[in-house]
């Protein structure tokens, strides 16, 4: 408790070189938890952007030809089949584009053409496949195909007006029969055109599929081109089915991922100047400190003191400051990443909350103790050697 005291009353005695040297180390490890937090928040904006698009990490494309009228029951054999393969390390649908024409009710009374409307028709879930988010209403994925429904985009619902659930005909053609669909949902998918998305099965019941050409879209952070294509093409020969060569890997995840380390470590180096100042500083404060004190320490010394209680004397009152503004900072970043950053994501964006850096918070304290380490050292050995005898003539 005493040598606590006294270590108190040391950093008294150098009171603005102390909260100068504090701020600098306060800044260091802010920055070095900050920048973790920060960097894993516009790693995650950046991505998802490009998630959105293009499909998660990592997605292969391979384009099949089943040829005329190959049948629902071929497509949902093969996505399973593929479902059974790869899906234990991702996800996998079976899907084709095609353009549908849409009507109200009132349109079909009154025998009125319909509008173009490109659909994206898939077996399994697509938006396992590219990260996108659910603005209203629901996804029609995952549940049975019929009765039959949609998911539009947002360029969709404003071109439509469409507040969920609302309902449209749908047919092949511009004229002729078609079939009831319920949109149940809204997404945000990043296309600045009209898209919406249905389940394949439904389109299958409901109308002819001549002449369709399916394409097979996994995604699998441990996935291989080498083992999607095996996979895809021993899958698609059963069936005899043509496929491509090979797959494409069409997400360009790993380009940005590798932008963002760069940043990540420009500002880490950044924080790592701050210890270093901070370290000077304290070095400057521990030197000032025993010049002040050099009496007081060598009549510690002549009453007993032995040189490692001064060391320790010395060492404690930086170790004090350093845990002190190292709790300090902590708090604040645990404050920032864990209740404030939440609540400035909107629940309908692609943004994940950011998980606190817990390893970059431990780094953060402990090159803060190490910075203090160092810059007692010269100032504690520089105490324990004053001259006792010189000073007590004195």
């Amino acid at each position: 408790m005493r040598l606590l005291r006294s270590a108190l009353l040391d950093l008294n005695h150098n009171r603005l070189r102390s909260v100068l040297s504090a701020f600098t180390l306060f800044l260091g490890i802010v920055c070095i938890v900050g920048t973790s937090a920060v960097s894993s928040m516009a790693t995650d904006m950046l991505i998802a952007t490009e998630e959105q698009k293009n499909g998660r990490a990592a997605t292969y494309t391979i384009s099949l030809d089943p040829g005329r009228d190959p049948g629902i029951e071929m497509a949902s054999s093969l996505q399973a089949a593929l479902t059974a393969q790869l899906a234990p390390a991702g996800a996998v649908t079976v899907s084709t584009e095609r353009t549908m024409f849409l009507r109200t009710i009132a349109d079909v009374d009154n025998n009125r053409a319909g509008s173009a409307f490109p659909v994206a028709w898939s077996i399994g879930d697509p938006f396992a496949i590219n990260r996108v988010a659910i603005v209203e209403g629901a996804s029609p994925f995952g549940r049975e195909p019929l009765p039959p429904s949609l998911v539009i985009n947002e360029s969709a619902a404003s071109m439509l007006n469409c507040h969920v659930p609302c309902e449209y005909v749908l047919s092949p053609g511009n004229a002729g029969p078609g079939a009831l669909f319920r949109i149940v949902g809204i997404v945000a998918d990043g296309r600045a055109d009209p898209m919406g998305y249905g389940d394949l099965r439904a389109l299958g019941t409901l109308f002819p599929l001549d002449d369709l050409a399916l394409v097979v879209r996994v995604t699998g952070p441990d996935l291989s081109q080498s083992r999607v294509t095996r996979a895809v093409s021993d899958a698609a020969f059963d069936r005899s089915i043509a496929a491509e060569q090979q797959a494409t890997r069409t997400d360009t995840t790993q380009e940005i991922a590798r932008q963002v380390s760069f940043l990540q470590a420009i500002f880490t180096g950044f924080s790592l100047v701050l210890l270093l100042v901070a370290a000077v500083g304290l070095l400057n404060v521990g030197m000032a400190a025993i010049r002040e004190r050099s009496r007081e320490l060598v009549i510690r010394r002549a009453i007993g003191a032995t040189r490692r209680d001064v060391v320790l004397l010395v060492v404690v009152s930086t170790l004090v400051l350093t845990v002190s503004v190292a709790l300090l900072a902590t708090s604040i970043a645990i404050a920032v990443v864990v209740y404030a950053l939440p609540r400035w994501i909107p629940s309908s964006s692609l943004l994940m909350s950011p998980q606190f850096p817990v390893e970059a918070c431990v780094l953060g304290i402990a090159s803060g103790l190490c910075v203090a380490l160092l810059a007692s050292a010269l100032p504690a050995l520089k105490a324990s050697r004053l001259p006792v005898a010189q000073a007590l003539r004195e």
